[in-house]
């Protein structure tokens, strides 16, 4: 026959349980499968990364007489000082004066830059496999970022009524990734995918009949009766 019989009328939810019933070995076979492999990657294989941040605040300067208007302006420009941190000029000075061996483009994958209008806030964040290295680059960057906005530098877009104030990490830098527990979760997950498949697979290359209603249903005659299956123990 050119389709499997138990095919033929769709599964049930009797067929389902029946399935993985049968599949149950291959099943659990393949989560404890990649769960291991999942673990042995989280724990052993991952390089575990870490990351600092420092808060940047744009507010009016307090020595001069402050406006609500000023504050309006805080607001505008706190989405062009956020990229300003991110931009080539903060950036190739921070590699340089460290003398750090990567690329731009490499750290700016690392570099993350958040701004919140409603509290004059920006936050930076540096995340790298040394935790020592975080707190020292995010530091120096937010300094540099800080420093080209004094009043005497010839690269400040701000007013001269609005200030850049940056409260530095003091910690050097806490664990961000990867989340182990949630690789090995997700590794569970796929190995009872892939073990699911495995058993629906073989149901489907499986052509035998196991109920009188596929029999019926296949060849379109009445079954009378069946044999059960049964284990006779012999008493020696």
């Amino acid at each position: 026959m050119d389709q499997n019989p138990n095919m033929q009328e769709g599964f049930s939810l009797a067929d389902l349980f029946y399935i993985i019933k049968n599949g149950l070995r291959p099943i659990i076979i393949s989560v404890v499968f990649f769960g291991i492999l999942a673990g042995i990657y989280a724990y052993s294989i991952a390089q575990e990364e870490y990351r600092s941040n420092v808060d940047v605040y744009i507010t009016p300067i307090t020595e001069s007489q402050t406006s609500s208007s000023d504050y309006t302006v805080a607001r505008y420009l706190i989405m062009t000082v956020a990229e300003y941190f991110e931009s080539n000029s903060v950036i190739d000075k921070v590699i340089l004066d460290l003398n750090l061996d990567e690329s731009k483009e490499s750290f700016k994958s690392k570099l993350t830059v958040t701004a919140s209008t409603d509290s004059y806030r920006i936050n930076v964040a540096y995340q790298d496999m040394n935790p020592v290295n975080t707190k020292l680059i995010v530091n120096y960057l937010v300094e540099v970022g800080i420093n080209n906005q004094m009043t005497d530098n010839p690269e400040r877009f701000l007013p001269d009524t609005i200030e850049l104030v940056g409260i530095l990490a003091t910690d050097n830098g806490t664990y961000a990734s990867p989340n182990k527990p949630l690789l090995v979760i997700i590794g569970l997950m796929v190995g009872g995918i892939i073990g699911l498949g495995i058993a629906f697979g073989k149901e489907l290359l499986n052509n035998s009949f196991k109920t009188k209603e596929q029999l019926e249903a296949a060849f379109d005659i009445q079954v009378l009766g069946i044999i059960p299956e049964f284990e006779i123990k012999e008493d020696f």
